[in-house]
């Protein structure tokens, strides 16, 4: 048989420096300063190690050593560490009294109580053990009173009879062999024992005074006022402990229907949403009347957690309407204990729109299935509510699923995390709106920290999931001020749905790893829908279409309407599609960029056979492409099919594609070597069919040899050399035609 943990005492502060601002990289060490005792239990000294946090808070769970019988305090050092270099502060003294919290002003320098000698130490143990034998013989006396009513009611049988007598004479044999309730005279002198008599009452108020089947029978009690219980006595209520609070208390965590109030105890280290009142049902059997609401029991059981603390959910179905975790609750965990048999769930019920409702930031959800109220324009299982101007947040969930809802979440901020999680079905819009704050609502933090409005919209994480049923983007980055977002990684997911990933801008993405198996053919089907991006990172994925809906259309895997700057695409499988990679139409923007855009290494399977290019690069005058680099070889393409589809000059650029397809056109610039205004160049072998060549820039002069080096003639720009009708220019290469497609010619073009 185990012994059971002790009691602990949550204590909070703030350690700040002597101008207000707190210690970062500090550390606060506690330790008792003696070997105590909590009963009968022998505590030894231990040091206990807190981090202070950014804002200077802390929360230790400490012994109460208030209730020792050693006179022992607690002594406090903080350490702060920069670099190799460790800084110790003033030590100083704290008693930590016999309460589920403290605040750590209050018990700082505080004077601990006299020690007991060994003597009075074994009275106020022996007084507790009757005190405790006296319980045992109410149990049974309790138990007794049960077992007789019980066998009023089956007296009438006859059968049973004389087995039900045997069974209540042994109970009664037993709870007459308990001690009497008088006791030995364990006086002692007077004055130690009332130095000590807290050390008795916590003793007493330890052990359960009244206990309840169920939760819900406890707090709907009406027979049990203040009249019958004082303050510290204890209560237990299906396995859950509860003390008593003063009458006038206020905070006080539940109450019963008599007017008791009651704190709730933590029941392993954490906090059990049951113990506040929060109930369970099955949301496929239960009809609309069954349905209990359980929002005040779980606001009631938020509302008592403290920094990192957990919250545990019962497995089965929660109702609930719109729940709010307020400012101040930082790195909590709520989780649901049905992970390995029934699952926890959150339903949120009809008028619930905002989900849960998060105030602050670093929220860790675990094991929980989330369902929404169905397709309700702009409802959401999670939002920010945060009205400090901050952008900084985390939330991170864990083998989490959400299914039935508009949106999974709205957010203002940073700091997304979802591993090994559920995109269950009738997810019906985007499932993350990034909506930031107006730059000019936003508190500028000193430069360098996240919280800043050039920094602070960052870390957005999916990884390990199944996206299943969900037919929108995954991120809408098209707020306020949302072009700063940046730092998206997309890894190792499964999609067997109609799922895109972004929509209006991103920076720093990573999508590498997935599986992607597009269900649609739809004409707003483009994976990454962007106003202007930088840094993507396109890699090692298989993305594919069913062979009864292929994607076809000018509907890409990337689109960009303003500018984009560095993209990879590269090492991918693309299975049955007919769109292409990239369109970049910059026709609306006069200063458009295009940058350092690589495409090598992919396998096309099935692709392209009704697909107008594989890249399509469009521009105004001013806008302007560099360093785009293509090297494929692709199979099955259409005839006079084109690889490449630009518009404006291409600067920088190299492109070699390798067609197998009879008849289809050639498209390459590799070897022009251009790099502003350097001169470019390059050379085609006819093969004798009409060839249309992509140049990537309109070249100044065509020449045409022989496949024995014999000049034939030359197509120039500005008409002084001579043109045969069979060469034409065109803005972005030239064509050819008739004999000056004879097998073997050979076409030099060239630029100045």
């Amino acid at each position: 048989m185990g012994i059971a943990p002790l009691d602990k005492c949550t204590v909070t502060g703030a350690i700040l420096r002597a101008d207000g601002t707190p210690l970062n990289n500090a550390t606060v060490v506690f330790i008792v300063s003696g070997r105590e005792h909590d009963g009968d239990v022998v505590v030894l000294p231990a040091p206990v190690k807190v981090a202070v946090g950014l804002s200077g808070n802390i929360s230790a769970r400490l012994w109460p050593n208030a209730r020792g019988l050693a006179g022992t305090n607690y002594t406090a050092t903080v350490y702060v560490t920069v670099g190799d270099q460790v800084t110790t502060y003033a030590t100083w003294t704290l008693v930590v009294p016999d309460a589920p919290t403290a605040n750590l002003a209050d018990i700082s320098d505080l004077v601990p109580a006299d020690s007991v000698d060994d003597a009075t130490a074994q009275v106020i143990l022996a007084r507790a053990a009757r005190d405790e034998a006296r319980e045992a013989r109410d149990d049974a006396q309790e138990a007794r009173d049960e077992t007789q009513s019980l066998r009023d009611e089956v007296m009438p049988l006859a059968a049973p009879v004389a087995a039900v007598a045997a069974i209540i004479d042994d109970v009664t044999a037993v709870a007459g062999a308990l001690p009497a309730p008088d006791s030995p005279d364990l006086s002692v002198e007077p004055t130690k024992l009332a130095l000590r008599g807290n050390v008795e009452a916590n003793f007493v108020a330890r052990t359960p005074k009244r206990r309840f089947k169920t939760v819900p029978l406890m707090l709907a009690d009406t027979a049990t006022a203040y009249a019958d219980v004082g303050e510290g006595d204890e209560f237990e209520a299906a396995g859950y402990r509860y003390r008593v609070a003063a009458s006038d208390a206020a905070d006080n965590h539940v109450q019963m229907a008599g007017g008791v109030k009651l704190y709730v105890l933590k029941s392993e280290g954490c906090w059990r949403a049951e113990a506040f009142g929060v109930v369970t049902g099955n949301y496929l059997t239960d009809a609309p009347g069954d349905k209990i609401d359980s929002a005040a029991a779980l606001q009631a059981a938020l509302d008592v957690l403290k920094f990192g603390d957990t919250l545990v959910l019962p497995a089965g179905t929660i109702y609930t309407r719109d729940i709010t975790i307020p400012y101040g609750k930082v790195n909590l965990t709520i989780q649901g204990d049905g992970f390995f048999t029934a699952p926890t769930v959150i339903q949120f019920l009809d008028g619930a729109t905002q989900g849960f409702r998060l105030g602050q930031e670093a929220y860790n959800f675990r094991h929980i299935r989330f369902r929404g109220v169905g397709d309700v324009e702009g409802a959401a299982l999670f939002t920010s509510i945060r009205t400090d101007n901050r952008v900084d947040m985390d939330w991170q969930f864990f083998d989490c699923c959400f299914e039935a809802t508009r949106h999974v979440a709205k957010m203002r901020g940073r700091g997304l995390v979802l591993d090994n999680c559920l995109f269950g079905v009738l997810v019906y819009d985007d499932a993350f709106i990034l909506d930031y704050p107006d730059p000019a609502d936003v508190i500028q933090e000193p430069s360098g920290y996240l919280g800043s409005l050039a920094g602070g919209f960052r870390g957005f994480t999916i990884r390990n999931s199944r996206i299943h049923g969900f037919y929108q983007h995954l991120f809408r980055v098209t707020g306020n001020n949302a072009v700063n977002a940046r730092g998206f990684t997309i890894v190792g997911n499964q999609c067997d749905s109609y799922a895109r990933v972004i929509k209006g801008y991103g920076n720093d993405v990573v999508f590498t790893g997935n599986n992607w198996y597009c269900g649609w053919n739809s004409d707003d089907a483009c994976l990454f829908d962007l106003i202007s991006g930088k840094g993507i990172t396109i890699t090692g994925n298989t993305i594919s279409n069913s062979s009864t809906t292929r994607q076809t259309g000018d509907n890409p895997l990337v689109r960009a309407t303003k500018g984009l700057t560095g993209l990879t695409i590269d090492g991918n499988t693309f299975v049955r599609r007919d769109v292409p990679l990239l369109v970049a139409d910059l026709s609306a923007e006069a200063t458009g960029r295009i940058e350092n855009i690589n495409i090598r290494g992919n396998v096309y399977d099935d692709c392209f056979v009704t697909a107008p290019c594989l890249v399509k690069l469009k521009g105004a005058t001013g806008s302007l492409i560099y360093s785009v680099h293509i090297d494929e070889t692709i199979c099955g393409t259409p005839a006079n099919w084109l690889a490449v589809d630009g518009d404006i000059k291409w600067r920088g650029s190299s492109v070699k594609v390798r067609m197998v397809s009879s008849g289809a056109k050639q498209h390459n610039i590799a070897g022009s070597q251009m790099r502003d205004n350097e001169p470019q160049f390059g050379a085609y072998l006819a093969t004798g069919a009409n060839l249309d060549v992509f140049v990537g820039y309109p070249p100044k002069i065509v020449q045409i040899y022989k496949n024995d080096g014999t000049f034939v003639g030359a197509k120039v720009a500005n008409g002084l050399s001579a043109q045969p009708s069979t060469i034409t220019l065109t803005a972005t290469g030239f064509t050819a035609s008739g004999a000056a497609v004879t097998s073997g010619a050979v076409y030099y073009w060239r630029a100045e």
